[in-house]
């Protein structure tokens, strides 16, 4: 290793200087720029908030997600609240990926004696670079920086394991492969066959050896994953890593599924939006109020009959996702600060996937790269599962980077050895492929209305109003059925006193998903402080039979019942908002004056 890292000196320092100027270059620029922030109702906001409960050791529900990332913000969080610190830190995650990516490929093919091994690792560098420009968001905060982090380190270490005689190996192989399992259920098939494909096909030594090996290896891998079965079968009562994984099955699989992350206008499409409309549309579907654990299964139920009564539809839909995965033109995550990074076309995803593809079976003799190819595939198999977006799509990113620049090396080497026949095929069969990725695939104009309706929410974040109202009014002309739009226009004329108009759009907002929450709260408090409590009554009814506990909920239902002179009916809410929330006795108190 040591030798290896002499020999390559040169292509490190260019890789790491390289890397730092990107990365760091950036964060300097966003943070002189004051872009580091974290946006209401955001996933930033959802896992900053959930890094908090599990620093409050708040264990009280199920984890709505895979929670690898919400523990190691919560590390964080318990010695700092900077939100510049964390971004910062993603950054320098970023780097080390790259870095680790470096060394995973010059050691490997080092060790093939191959001439400069350097110049291989500063090329998957270079598409590390290009190929992964959305996890420099800064408004974001990204399980997938940590994720690929997590795999680039397990990957280094895999790739000295033939050499490896210390059990310290497994425990670290395992202990990083079951954090990557509770991170990105991706890497759940691909951890899980690592387990017997390293010591079969890796590990050098006697079969008690590889087994001893490949047993610590999987006790360790079980070790994050029981922690957070335990944790979820004392908050509800299942064995279940994730209490949201329903839903996303439904949107990648239903009858609304297009392919890429499409809510179909029932659900809001931020994180913890879209957990919160699923129970509230399968509780109003189900007719009484559902967990999230029942709501995910719930979604999981219909995604399978849907799926047996239309497997032509389910199989069609998954070679639809499987042509999405290495489109060059594959719909971009439209976040709440989009960052479009546009590449230069011959760059796209479309040039390096279809070398990846035919590499796997260009390295089918050298066994240490059977990790790669076994990271593609499942990683490709376990992608379509779902959805398609730039964020999912990374999981499978890194390992065609791999194999990208293994296949090169090895069309390189059929060059030199004058295998013009086979040479021109497989060119052939490359320019193929490059040209079916390079169509587009999916309704670009809808990415172009989401990216306009995120700009709309920073500009209202910002407090610039009328700019934002131009988006949103732009946006309501192409797509009039958007109800977040509708909401958020809403949102403005609340702000700027006129409420005949907001109360006019959220009714709006209502006609098209009569059960959005925030919509629904909003016009009672406008209907409240109008003294129209009966219209108040009605709104805060419905937000009370599928958010019975929400204590703002029922404080304003009290308020609608009070001023329609039930003082029964209030004593009776102001009774469960004291046991919700014991300090806002003295304010009901007060406020029950009136009905002695």
């Amino acid at each position: 290793m040591i030798a290896q890292y002499r020999k390559n000196r040169p292509f490190f320092w260019t890789a790491l200087m390289l890397l730092l100027s990107v990365y760091v270059g950036h964060f300097l620029y966003i943070w002189v720029h004051d872009y580091i922030r974290i946006f209401p109702y955001s996933d930033a906001q959802f896992y900053w908030d959930w890094a908090r409960q599990i620093c409050q050791g708040r264990f009280s529900a199920p984890f709505l997600g895979l929670p690898g990332y919400a523990f190691f913000l919560a590390a964080i969080y318990r010695f700092t609240h900077s939100i510049e610190f964390v971004v910062f830190l993603q950054y320098l995650m970023n780097v080390a990926s790259g870095m680790l990516l470096f060394l995973s490929i010059s050691f490997l093919l080092g060790r093939y004696k191959v001439r400069y091994p350097g110049l291989y690792g500063l090329l998957g560098v270079a598409l590390y670079l290009l190929y992964t420009p959305f996890i420099m968001y800064a408004s974001i905060l990204s399980p997938e920086s940590f994720a690929v982090f997590l795999f680039s380190a397990l990957v280094y270490v895999f790739v000295g394991l033939s050499n490896a005689r210390r059990l310290g190996y497994a425990v670290l192989c395992g202990l990083l492969s079951g954090i990557l399992v509770i991170t990105r259920p991706v890497f759940g098939f691909w951890a899980a066959v690592m387990s017997v494909y390293v010591p079969l096909r890796i590990l050098k030594g006697y079969w008690l050896r590889r087994a001893l090996w490949g047993l610590v290896y999987l006790l360790c891998l079980m070790i994050p994953i029981v922690m957070v079965l335990v944790i979820n079968f004392r908050a509800s009562g299942r064995w279940i890593i994730s209490a949201h994984t329903g839903i996303n099955f439904y949107i990648g699989n239903g009858p609304i599924a297009t392919g890429i992350f499409y809510t179909g206008g029932r659900f809001r499409p931020t994180q913890s939006g879209i957990i919160e409309d699923a129970r509230i549309v399968a509780s109003k579907i189900k007719g009484r109020p559902l967990s999230d654990v029942e709501a995910s299964e719930f979604w999981t139920a219909k995604t399978m009959e849907y799926i047996v009564q239309h497997p032509f539809r389910f199989l069609r839909m998954l070679g639809f996702k499987a042509l999405l995965l290495f489109n060059g033109t594959e719909y971009h995550d439209a976040n709440w600060q989009s960052m479009n990074i546009r590449i230069l076309p011959f760059l796209s995803f479309a040039f390096i996937f279809p070398l990846a593809l035919l590499s796997l079976w260009l390295t089918r003799r050298y066994p240490e790269i059977g990790i790669f190819r076994l990271a593609l595939v499942l990683g490709f198999l376990a992608t379509i599962l779902v959805f398609i977006n730039t964020r999912y799509k990374m999981m499978v990113v890194l390992p065609a980077i791999y194999l990208f620049v293994f296949g090169l090396w090895q069309l390189i080497e059929s060059i030199r050895r004058r295998e013009y026949l086979f040479v021109s095929l497989y060119v052939l069969i490359v320019a193929g492929l490059f040209v079916l990725g390079r169509h587009c695939w999916i309704p670009v104009e809808k990415s172009k209305i989401a990216v306009k309706f995120n700009n709309a929410m920073e500009l209202l974040e910002g407090g610039r109003l009328n700019e934002s109202k131009q988006l949103l009014e732009e946006v309501l002309r192409q797509s009039p059925r958007d109800y977040l739009s509708w909401f958020a226009l809403g949102n403005i004329f609340y702000r700027e006193g006129n409420l005949d108009e907001a109360k006019r759009c959220y009714l709006n907002s209502l006609r098209i998903n009569p059960l959005y929450a925030d919509a629904l709260f909003n016009l009672g408090i406008i209907c409240l402080d109008r003294g129209l409590f009966r219209e108040a009554e009605d709104a805060f009814i419905q937000l009370y039979q599928v958010s019975p506990f929400k204590a703002d909920v029922v404080y304003n239902l009290m308020r609608a019942e009070l001023g329609l002179g039930k003082c029964r009916a209030a004593r009776n809410l102001a009774r469960q908002i004291i046991k919700i929330k014991p300090e806002a006795e003295g304010d009901v108190e007060v406020m029950l004056k009136d009905c002695d």
